[in-house]
């Protein structure tokens, strides 16, 4: 009743005279098990128009981390229905304790293995598979199978109910965020409110800003993510304590997170102004070797990387490689985001073998860290399959492309930054292998999600349409 109350909350509806029918009670299949008198297709026919003339589905879901709904083959009867018909909803909705703990998930800091939060989520998105629901009579998996394998296919199926779970992710946060910012303008106007207690919810608003926005943030959202990490920034400097060493420290970080925005959008520049800044405060504050001081260099060596200053860019990697040896040893996740971009350096520096290297390194402590179906696991797929592509080795290399698109289809869905990324390289593949249409294909496919995402103007976006002209000028040439 909690949800279904929410959901009349959030809709703005009656919840006096809004009706809910409830599936086990209209459409009984348990009467196919009992007197095995009404056919399959019978009864999917009278499923069909049952939930097709309602018109709306609201799939109750518990708990966010493993969903019971996924694991009931009548529940994904239904949610293929539903599925099948384009004048049909659906909406996965879940207990107010369901949001409450999703959100008390994600803002938990990094463990021993350097896995966030939101790690926990990505890793749920990625294990989806209608394939494995269960049933307890054996034929109605059967029929319910077919239906689906004739139909969309289950790879379709899962990358329907992966968006629906992001979109209550998403809702789930903004709504949390918004709830928080109420609070306090609410003890801003309350006289009595004490100062401490208004520090208090400053730092936790913008605690939950900067896990949301990082959301966000791999999420594609990165115009969004960029309005929050802003926003975060102005409550830290509306701060009356704006000296304080805890807002110092936050204001340090914003600053890094605000670079992060801007190279998320294409805009260097601006990135490695915000790292720099957030290096100078957290040296400040902390000294040189704090994880904080580290985790800004890292960031300047990546702009440094993308602006090609490659010696730069290496000399930063490589310390902070080493820091975070001496900080949590070698098979830690901090630790192998730095192997990934020495081999960066080195794969740009034509050194293919030190590259190789330190690209299966990171793969290794990755799948060790965060398992064999996390988006890191596919950046060091990624950056395996770029190096296989180098060194002539095609087939090798389409294999670890397919390997890594497969985690951000699962993860984030078809249309997504890092996914347009893998269609790219996947076209540079078959562009080497001689296979002028694929590559076309894949390049497209790239250009229309980055165009989506950050405009024709993106640097991006612009490699995508070179590279489409650069194969349409042979192609011509060669008609």
């Amino acid at each position: 009743m909690d949800t279904l109350t929410c959901y009349c909350k959030k809709n703005k509806l009656d919840p006096k005279m809004t009706f809910v029918w409830i599936c086990c009670l209209c459409n009984n299949q348990h009467r196919i098990v009992a007197t095995d008198s009404v056919p399959f297709d019978e009864f999917q026919s009278i499923f069909n128009k049952r939930v097709t003339h309602i018109g709306n589905i609201i799939a109750m879901m518990s708990p966010w981390s493993d969903p019971s709904y996924l694991k009931r083959i009548w529940c994904i009867f239904e949610m293929y229905t539903s599925y099948a018909d384009a004048n049909c909803q659906i909406e996965i909705v879940m207990p107010p304790r369901e949001q409450e703990s999703l959100i008390r998930a994600m803002v938990v800091g990094r463990d021993e293995k350097g896995n966030w939060g939101i790690d926990s989520l990505l890793s749920v998105l990625a294990q989806t598979k209608v394939e494995n629901a269960q049933a307890s009579v054996e034929s109605d998996k059967k029929y319910i199978f077919r239906l689906i394998e004739e139909g969309p296919g289950y790879g379709k199926l899962n990358q329907e109910v992966n968006y629906l779970m992001r979109k209550w992710v998403r809702e789930t946060m903004m709504s949390s965020v918004e709830e928080a910012e109420s609070s306090l303008i609410e003890s801003i106007n309350d006289s009595s409110s004490s100062q401490t207690n208004l520090q208090k919810q400053r730092g936790e608003l913008c605690d939950l800003i900067f896990y949301v926005a990082n959301y966000l943030n791999k999420s594609g959202e990165n115009a969004e993510a960029m309005k929050l990490y802003n926003r975060e920034l102005e409550i830290i400097e509306g701060s009356n304590n704006i000296e304080d060493d805890e807002f110092k420290m936050r204001k340090a970080t914003c600053y890094g997170t605000i670079g992060t925005g801007h190279f998320y959008l294409g805009e260097n520049e601006k990135a490695l102004e915000g790292f720099q800044q957030s290096k100078i405060m957290n040296e400040e504050i902390f000294g040189p070797t704090h994880q904080r001081t580290v985790s800004a260099m890292f960031n300047i060596g990546n702009v440094q990387l993308q602006l090609g200053d490659l010696d730069n860019a290496l000399e930063n990697f490589t310390k902070c490689m080493n820091a975070y040896k001496n900080m949590y040893g070698e098979n830690h996740a901090y630790t192998a985001d730095t192997y990934d971009y020495v081999g960066r350096c080195y794969e740009d520096k034509k050194d293919l073998d030190k590259a190789l290297e330190m690209y299966i390194k990171a793969l290794k402590v990755r799948e060790l860290c965060r398992g064999p179906n996390h988006p890191d696991v596919a950046t060091s797929l990624n950056s395996l399959a770029l190096l296989y592509l180098e060194k002539g080795e095609c087939e090798n290399s389409l294999t670890t492309f397919l390997r890594s698109i497969n985690i951000w289809e699962a993860v984030y869905g078809p249309e997504h930054p890092e996914t347009a990324t893998s269609y790219l390289n996947i076209g540079l593949a078959h562009q080497q292998n001689k296979d002028l249409d694929k590559a076309l294909q894949y390049f497209t496919m790239s250009k229309d999600i980055r165009e989506k995402f950050f405009g024709l103007d993106h640097p991006n976006t612009i490699i995508c349409l070179k590279l489409i002209n650069s194969v349409k000028e042979v192609r011509e040439q060669k008609a």
